[in-house]
């Protein structure tokens, strides 16, 4: 359901971002404020907060996902989160082909 919450913030925060802009915006604008929105949100929110449970809740997490607790695995994948959620959010100051490695990767990742 998480992933589901960060799609409709995302969608909702780019379209308010499009409303409210004093300029005119042309099609490929719109979509790379769409695409941006979708990265931070699904990406790096969603890194830093698997982040946080991994790393923090390791215990918890791994019963709710059928895994062992106490495994050093657990801290491994925190890591993967982490760099991934931050290379999200760097998405909103690096542009071009970043966006493309970002969301590559992470799409391997999962």
């Amino acid at each position: 359901m998480f992933p589901v919450i960060l799609f409709v913030i995302g969608i909702t925060a780019a379209i308010i971002r499009i409303v409210v802009s004093k300029t005119k915006l042309t099609s490929t604008e719109r979509t790379g404020i769409f695409l941006l929105y979708l990265i931070v949100m699904n990406i790096g929110a969603a890194g830093l907060y698997a982040f946080m449970g991994h790393a923090f809740l390791a215990n918890k997490v791994a019963e709710e996902i059928g895994w062992p607790t106490g495994s050093p695995f657990q801290f491994e994948i925190a890591i993967a989160n982490l760099s991934y959620g931050l290379l999200g959010f760097l998405c909103i100051f690096i542009r071009g082909k970043f966006w493309m490695a970002v969301v590559i990767g992470n799409c391997i990742f999962l």
